[in-house]
């Protein structure tokens, strides 16, 4: 019974295990697959987090025709994800009503729908802004031909577009 004791002893020291170069090669390969997976993994969070907003005011024009002022502002979405634009302002002002071409007199409208405008990525679209015409003693009616004022857009998660134009006469 010693004998195969003594053999079995002899045939244990005998067997080797993986080399170390196999077991370089495993422990490396298995390193470089997480780092992998964990760069995928954070490039996709990182691509979701940075989807902003990115709208831009093309153009803004103004005339002035039958006791109003006509206000068009030329937009175009260039970020990557929708974009609504949700409310109107004119020197810090919010207007008066929401999708409406005629002001009521010394007030302010908008054609912006009351539930917003949505643009996609890469679409274009322009917002009139009406502002009735000088003359009315409340409201705007204190503005004249050659005042700039300023347009503000705001979108529905914050970001203010502005511009300032130049009444016309």
């Amino acid at each position: 019974m010693e004998s195969s004791i003594a053999e079995l002893d002899t045939v244990v020291l005998n067997r080797r295990g993986v080399s170390i170069a196999i077991e370089t090669i495993i422990l490396v390969s298995v390193v470089i697959a997480v780092s992998i997976a964990a760069a995928f993994w954070s490039s996709g969070v990182a691509s979701r987090y940075f989807q902003t907003e990115k709208v831009e005011i093309v153009h803004v024009s103004c005339i002035y025709s039958t006791d109003t002022w006509i206000i068009s502002v030329s937009l175009k979405n260039t970020g990557g994800s929708d974009v609504r634009i949700g409310k109107c302002f004119i020197n810090e002002l919010e207007v008066d009503a929401y999708g409406e071409e005629v002001p009521e007199q010394g007030k302010s409208s908008t054609d912006l729908p009351k539930v917003g405008l949505l643009l996609s990525s890469g679409e274009s679209a322009s917002i009139t802004v009406y502002i009735d015409g000088p003359g009315s003693s409340i409201g705007y009616g204190h503005l004249s031909p050659g005042t700039s004022i300023n347009v503000k857009l705001i979108t529905s998660s914050g970001v203010v577009l502005s511009r300032v134009v130049e009444l016309v006469g």
